[in-house]
């Protein structure tokens, strides 16, 4: 499954994408931005991409991979999980390389999916859950749309301490 517009698609992961996500997933400086405690090995991301990525409504959360139409580079990855059917919600999370941060791609990604999730999923709202120290995340989701809607304390551990977290939400219908 691949959607997208003009710029960008978003489609499930391909073997050629192990090494990229190996990287990422097992770079420590990404760990604080997302769920990652550790290290993932090349099994469990190959088992993903033999899954195709995942399946929203089956699995309840799925990845795909944010790639340049002009010349087919992998830009990043955005994940959905917490599916909930009931109450047409979804988590988003999104990961660009640092090479491509910084040209809109995240947000364009973000605004793509919404459409997606609306459209082929009928979900109500998307939400994201944020470091409130993180400014450029911040900024990107309110960028495309979400709200702040509640800041949980401490709810993010570091190796510091802990942090405050902002739930952004954004209402699709």
């Amino acid at each position: 499954m691949t959607f997208g517009d003009d710029i960008i698609a978003i489609s499930a992961p391909e073997p050629s994408d192990l090494d990229r996500m190996f990287e990422w997933e097992n770079d420590p400086s990404l760990w604080s931005v997302g769920d990652n405690a550790g290290p993932l090995s090349r099994a469990s991301l190959s088992a993903l991409i033999d899954n195709g990525g995942g399946f929203l409504a089956v699995e309840g959360q799925a990845r795909f991979m944010i790639r340049r139409r002009s010349d087919g580079a992998t830009l990043g990855i955005i994940d959905f999980f917490g599916y909930d059917l009931l109450n047409s919600r979804v988590g988003v999370g999104i990961l660009i390389g640092g090479e491509f941060r910084g040209s809109g791609y995240a947000k364009r990604a973000l605004d793509i999916a919404a459409g997606w999730l609306a459209g082929h999923h009928g979900m109500h709202q998307i939400w994201a859950l944020v470091a409130a120290d993180n400014a450029a995340s911040l900024g990107l989701f309110t960028s495309a749309g979400y709200k702040a809607t509640e800041r949980r304390c401490d709810w993010l551990r570091r190796s510091g301490g802990y942090v405050d977290a902002v739930l952004m939400q954004k209402l699709l219908t």
